[in-house]
């Protein structure tokens, strides 16, 4: 072999060396985790929509990793619920800050607890979380109690409002016609009445 020849054999394989240890720093540097933003521990009340499952994807140095792609997976069977597609799993991208966020998470009907298998990948590198989750089914008891609550509410509003007007009339207001009902007005929190 010529001799020009081998300190240039040798020279690509110190570069050669040096790229690939380089690569493997960079992938190792690029070790992805997964956070948790909103999801973990949340309790679905079926038939009411679920607030969003959020992520955020960041790398060994908490830099977030944008482009990445996660995969939001329910249960099959049991207690679970399905996303925006009617699906038991969706496949979503990072945003710049890394924020990866489920659409439509909707509880099914099955009452208990459950976790939400959440994996992300990105340039060859695998993360994965648990999110704990509970559906919950209201009693009708519960709504039957609520319903009679306001309905009880709005009977003591009318009661209090017309013994009221009874026991202290302005004479220059309009005497209420004899035999007519109290009118209720629902508002939000708030109760008005009027004759």
């Amino acid at each position: 072999m010529n001799s020009d020849v081998r300190p240039r054999f040798a020279l690509s394989g110190l570069i050669c060396s040096f790229v690939a240890l380089s690569a493997f720093a960079a992938q190792d540097g690029a070790s992805l985790r997964l956070l948790a933003i909103q999801g973990s521990q949340a309790e679905n009340i079926v038939s009411q929509p679920a607030r969003p499952i959020m992520v955020r994807v960041v790398d060994r140095n908490d830099r977030p990793v944008p482009d990445a792609t996660v995969v939001f997976s329910a249960p099959r069977s049991g207690p679970g619920g399905d996303f925006a597609d009617g699906s038991n799993s969706v496949i979503v991208f990072t945003n710049p800050q890394g924020i990866a966020v489920a659409p439509e998470y909707r509880a099914n009907s099955d009452e208990g607890s459950y976790h939400i298998q959440i994996r992300a990948a990105y340039m060859s590198q695998i993360a994965t979380i648990s999110l704990m989750q509970r559906n919950i089914v209201p009693s009708r008891s519960s709504r039957k109690f609520a319903l009679i609550a306001a309905l009880a509410g709005g009977a003591a509003a009318a009661a209090f409002l017309t013994k009221g007007r009874g026991a202290k009339q302005n004479p220059s207001s309009p005497q209420p016609v004899s035999g007519s009902l109290p009118r209720i007005v629902f508002t939000g929190a708030s109760v008005s009445g009027s004759k």
